[in-house]
């Protein structure tokens, strides 16, 4: 009796010392994806600037002013999701609000590059590539924060089905 006694002791320090090492771990694994994720939110910004120059002098008959105005919009709406993001991930990396404000984030990236480019099918798989990339935060709710957010995006400009139909 005395023996089963100690043994439940050593189990229970066990299994506490086990849910510090996983908390510690899955912390630690949070802050990684979060600052891995506002580095690439500056590297995607970059692209999409200089994406907004080349891009419309081969898609459409764009005149300079235009081009201009789209790279201004690039400039504007593309930094103020980086800077967030950045900001969120320097100053709270591993909260709740961050893992989900990358996830939306990350999706308003794809959303940017699929008005840049006017929606084709290959941009449109930017978004595929970011639901895949969220699904290695160890949080499920961050991938459906991600699938929120696609679907609002679709509903606010329409499907581009519903568009390529009515002409």
């Amino acid at each position: 009796m005395l023996k089963v006694y100690f043994n439940q002791i050593k189990i229970r320090s066990l299994d506490n010392r086990l849910k510090r090492l996983w908390i510690t771990n899955h912390d630690s694994l949070l802050r990684q994806m979060d600052r891995f994720l506002a580095g690439l939110m500056v590297v995607q910004w970059l692209f999409h600037i200089l994406f907004s120059r080349w891009i419309p002098q081969h898609t459409y008959a764009a005149t300079e002013r235009h081009t201009l105005a789209v790279i201004w919009a690039v400039v504007g709406d593309g930094g103020i999701i980086a800077a967030v993001a950045v900001l969120l991930a320097w100053h709270c990396p591993g909260c709740k609000v961050t893992r989900h404000f990358m996830a939306v984030a990350q999706l308003l990236f794809g959303s940017l590059l699929i008005h840049l480019t006017s929606g084709p099918v290959e941009t449109q798989l930017h978004t595929f590539g970011s639901l895949a990339l969220l699904a290695f935060y160890p949080d499920w709710r961050v991938v459906t924060t991600g699938l929120m957010a696609v679907t609002v995006g679709l509903l606010c400009r329409g499907s581009s089905l519903s568009l390529n139909v009515l002409g």
